[in-house]
Formats: structure tokens, sequence, C-alpha cells
């Protein structure tokens, strides 16, 4: 199983933070490795990595419509988390909840506590999907972007550590291989870049979405509601919302949304709907 991560939401402008997590199994994503490697052929024989934010350059706006096309047969799991920015604490309340937990997961590394309930997050959400997914003896690979949680070695061995602590508690059952690293440690083939690239353009297209919908809606997405839209997105993220949530392949697709409320926070699964 390879599990590719990355995010979107860094920007002042955007209401959401957006944590795309890819899950494949590769032995049965094979038609997807001839199609990715035909696109790459075709459109970005350079090299260059496919990603939300640099898809202003021609080549590789011509790609992303094959490219997306060729997801369809990865065999797996597409979950996106996206969590109002309001809801600062998701894990942890207050100070001395970040200071003990650093001090009960024996982090080596600097961690500030915005910072620390970010890497909490995504250490988190990574193992509940390896935990519903993973089969007894199966090898886990876990390639991420290289993001502020993996700045440094010190960092990436404190992730590591607690991802695997949380691991332990969700698997039941033994594993093979237990790996993390992050895309700079692609090969060449740019087989981690691409599924990265997947997560990536989702992140950044969903991220977008979502807060165009909450400005339509006063600030927020409200609770068991449809609402409809009118107004149309950016291309590039109507393109690929509709990829999201409208395609039907062996890739499953599931959005997540933690939204701010008066009384705390809501979570419940999101869905864009085509309209008739």
């Amino acid at each position: 199983m390879l599990i590719a991560s990355d995010y979107s939401g860094t920007d002042k402008k955007s209401r959401y933070h957006v944590t795309t997590i890819l899950c494949t199994d590769m032995e049965a994503s094979s038609r997807w490795e001839l199609l990715r490697r035909e696109v790459r052929r075709q459109y970005v024989a350079d090299g260059r990595r496919m990603s939300y934010k640099a898809l202003n350059d021609q080549n590789r706006a011509r790609a992303l419509i094959p490219f997306l096309s060729a997801a369809e047969y990865l065999h797996g799991l597409c979950l996106v988390i996206i969590v109002n920015k309001s809801i600062r604490h998701l894990c942890l309340n207050t100070a001395a909840d970040y200071q003990r937990m650093r001090e009960v997961a024996k982090l080596q590394a600097r961690w500030k506590d915005k910072e620390l309930e970010t890497m909490l997050r995504l250490t988190h959400f990574v193992a509940v999907v390896q935990g519903g997914l993973a089969q007894p003896g199966q090898n886990i690979y876990w390639i991420s972007d290289d993001d502020s949680v993996f700045a440094n070695m010190s960092r990436s061995k404190d992730v590591t550590r607690l991802f695997s602590s949380w691991s332990s508690h969700y698997v039941k059952h033994n594993l093979g291989e237990l790996g993390v690293g992050t895309t700079s440690l692609d090969e060449g083939d740019r087989v981690e870049e691409d599924l990265a690239a997947v997560a990536d353009l989702v992140a950044g297209a969903i991220a977008e979405v979502m807060t165009r919908m909450a400005e339509h809606c006063g600030g927020r997405i409200p609770r068991d509601l449809s609402v409809e839209r009118n107004e149309p997105f950016l291309p590039k993220a109507d393109l690929i919302a509709k990829w999201l949530w409208l395609g039907k392949s062996e890739l499953r697709r599931v959005a997540v949304l933690f939204e701010k409320h008066s009384e705390g926070f809501s979570c419940s699964r999101y869905q864009m709907l085509e309209a008739e």
C-alpha cells in the first residue's frame, strides 16, 4: 500500500485547511502506471511536477485532463479532510495539553503549538485510514509532500514515531514494512511525485471551492442543507472538483468537512451534486 498526502489552505484568503490522503494498492493499479507514463511522455517529458498552483503553465494545463483521467485507474481511496480555519484546536485544547503531548510522545524537534496541532492531525488521519484498509502482512509506505511538518530530520523522526504509535493503536494485526518519507525520495520514475500530485491537485482545488462556497453562504458551510451556487468556480478548480465528487471508478472518493458552529464544530461528509 502506498499512501500519498498533500495539503492546501495556507493562503490567507483560504477559509479552510485541506488535507488529501491518497491510499492506493499499487499492484492493482497497473493501468494507471501505463497511462501516467504516457501522459508524461506527451505533455511533461521534462520531469516537471503537476501541481495546482502551477497550472498556469501551458504544458501542465494541457496535461490536467489526461492526468486526472489516468488517476481514475488508481485502485484505492482518496480521502479529503476539510477543516474550517476557525477550528484552532481539533486534537488538543490548551497549552498544557500540547506540552504534555511533547513529553508523552518524547518529541525531539521544536514544535510550536500550532505546528504540533497540524502534525497531530496529519499523523492521526493517515493512521486512521491505514487502520481501516491495511491487510495482515502488507507493506505500508507513506509519502508526503515536503511540507513544514517534514522540514528537517528531527521533525521527520517525530512524525514517524507518532505515526507508528497511532498505527499500533488502530491496526490490530501484524504488518510488513512501515515506511515514511517525502517526495524528495523519488527515484526518478516520478511514481511518488505523480501520486502526490493527484493529492496536491485535489487539495488546492477543494480549498478554493470551499472558500467560495463559504463566502456564498455567509462565512461557513451550513449543516444538513443543500446550497445551490450559480456563479462558476475557477475553471481548474471546477474541473478537479467534478472529478473528485462525480467520478466513478475503482478509486473511491470521500470528502469530510469539519465546520465551526456556535456550539463547537461538526463533522460530516460533504458532497457536490451535479445540477440536472
